[in-house]
């Protein structure tokens, strides 16, 4: 078979090898300039067909696109009606997982149908293997889009608006998606996001109006890092349309740092920061992000779901409220504030909880709020230190910001606190700093390493000549004759 290549001037196709990669037409522009123009214009020959992998009922499938758990994604053609479709197989689910999974696929089948939704066409069984027809879209998912680099604010807002709109759509219809992250939304040729995996999404929203069995019912919903705390202890149990804002939080979270709000060593790691532990702050980590942005993403990632924005709609319809610049409505709150507006509103009941707090002060379990206070502290240290460092690093201060990225190292003795921009910070300040002494108190005329690289003796430039022994390991001054002795080169008077 001839292999053939598309030319390099006109896209014409030609053999592959030959002619240096251009049709004769374009050769003969070159050859006779102005005369070739005369010359009758073919259309491009179509691009060859591409070779079926196998057929699967009514589809060739030509590649695969993706894989996970249960299933498995080609790009197939149906054939009879003549389109590329994306083919959804489930080769490695239970039977009970396939047919709950196809029982909810007819449905969203049934009620979706939106512009920024990719549709279901078809669900059925081949061969006793169950496998659902949908869209095809061919372009990158927002994952595949944010690998390397954050996207600018302006874009991010409007992909995550509509598709908010979408989500909220999905809601009036009574069903939940339960499972959004980056790799679930596609970017169609219009520049559109186009959301996915609705085939694995929680039918009739409404609280009691679900049977176990016709919900699909998964030990781990979705993908730890965008998922709602509630959803985190229970997958389905306690989830509703605010579960679906918390994850458009962490998509957007996601498009305006280039990575997860919640990021761990392991999947329990990961689990335990999504109950326990506030996001850090979108801009410490891109300071090109808009504060009305980085309001809207914070709110929807707040812990308890009544803090959150209502629904969808009111989130999309802040965006809108970003991207036209108008004024946000959502308000930063302090811990403080909320605590105030809480006293004012039941006066009677906060007497008497300040009543229990001052006897719970006097009593043993005092020790774990001050535990608890201790942990807070630790970590608004944390989050102090690391904003400060990055000022340091962005203004030269290297030394400064590799002493306060120090602090943080573990000792054994508090948790580890560290996160991604911890380990940012390190990598780009370690290798203009690694020691600074504190308080030089006078010049420093000379200085010398011990043989066995432990220490540093420094000497003044003063008149004292005094010398000064320094502990690498600690950063603390320590001074003995035996130290001195220990150095090479060192005669009796203490000078290099």
């Amino acid at each position: 078979m001839i292999e053939t290549q598309t030319c390099g001037k006109c896209g014409a196709s030609v053999s592959a090898g030959i002619l240096e990669g251009l049709c004769s037409r374009c050769l003969a522009a070159i050859v006779l300039g102005d005369a070739a123009s005369a010359l009758p214009l073919l259309p491009p020959r179509p691009p060859p067909p591409e070779p079926a992998l196998r057929t699967f009922g009514d589809y060739e499938l030509l590649k695969e696109i993706a894989r996970g758990d249960a299933g498995v994604v080609y790009k197939a053609r149906q054939i009879s009606r003549d389109q590329m479709v994306a083919l959804k197989t489930l080769p490695f689910a239970s039977e009970g997982f396939a047919r709950r999974f196809r029982a909810e696929s007819e449905a969203v089948a049934a009620n979706l149908v939106h512009a920024n939704i990719v549709a279901i066409h078809e669900v059925g069984e081949h061969d006793g293997q169950h496998y659902f027809s949908m869209d095809y879209v061919e372009g990158p998912s927002l994952a595949a889009l944010i690998e390397d680099h954050p996207l600018p604010a302006v874009r991010a807002a409007r992909y995550l608006q509509k598709i908010a709109q979408a989500i909220q759509y999905a809601h009036n219809s009574g069903i939940l998606h339960g499972g959004l992250k980056p790799a679930n939304v596609l970017i169609d040729s219009n520049d559109e996001p186009r959301i996915t995996d609705f085939g694995l999404a929680k039918i009739n929203v409404e609280p009691g109006a679900r049977s176990p069995e016709e919900t699909l019912s998964r030990q781990h919903a979705g993908s730890r890092c965008y998922l709602p705390p509630e959803q985190a202890i229970d997958p389905w149990g306690t989830a509703d349309a605010q579960s679906d804002v918390y994850s458009l939080g962490a998509v957007l979270y996601q498009l305006l740092t280039a990575r997860p709000p919640f990021v761990g060593e392991t999947h329990q790691d990961t689990l335990s920061q999504v109950l326990k532990v506030q996001p850090v702050a979108p801009r410490l980590l891109n300071p090109s992000t808009p504060r009305d942005l980085e309001i809207i993403c914070l709110k929807c990632l707040e812990k308890s779901p009544q803090r959150r924005y209502v629904s969808a709609q009111e989130l999309a319809d802040e965006l809108g409220r970003f991207l036209r610049r108008e004024p946000i409505r959502t308000q930063v709150v302090s811990q403080g504030e909320r605590i105030r507006h809480w006293y004012r509103r039941r006066p009677g009941l906060a007497a008497t909880t300040a009543l229990l707090v001052v006897v719970t002060a006097v009593s043993a379990t005092s020790v774990v709020s001050l535990s608890r206070q201790a942990r807070a502290a630790r970590w608004n240290a944390y989050v102090t230190d690391m904003n400060q460092a990055n000022n340091d690093w962005q203004q030269g201060n290297f030394a400064q910001a590799f002493s306060g990225l120090r602090r943080h190292l573990p000792d054994g003795r508090g948790p580890d606190l560290r996160g991604f921009e911890w380990r940012h910070l390190w990598t780009l300040t370690r290798g203009s700093c690694s020691f600074k002494l504190p308080r030089p108190a006078e010049l420093v005329g000379a200085l010398t390493y011990s043989l066995d690289g432990a220490s540093l003796a420094t000497f003044g430039g003063n008149q004292s000549d005094r010398l000064k022994m320094w502990d690498l390991k600690t950063g603390r001054e320590r001074f003995t004759i035996e130290d001195a002795v220990s150095f090479g080169g060192l005669s009796s008077n203490g000078r290099a």
